[in-house]
């Protein structure tokens, strides 16, 4: 099985909005075999899950 959690400043993130990385990591048989940090932009995304399309997407400078 393979879980994502938000992270943000080296802290699982309880909400989306201010995370900055997610931890992917592969675990089986309750033992981490693998993960990794994976940049990640909450902007992107809708309250539904979904991308947003590229035009609605907020601009970051």
């Amino acid at each position: 099985m393979i879980i994502a959690l938000t992270v943000w400043e080296d802290r699982i993130s309880p909400v989306f909005d201010f995370a900055a990385m997610i931890l992917l990591a592969e675990i089986e048989n309750g033992d981490v075999l693998n993960r990794r940090f994976v940049p990640f932009n909450p902007g992107v995304f809708n309250a539904g899950g979904r991308e947003t399309a590229p035009e609605r997407r907020p601009k970051f400078r």
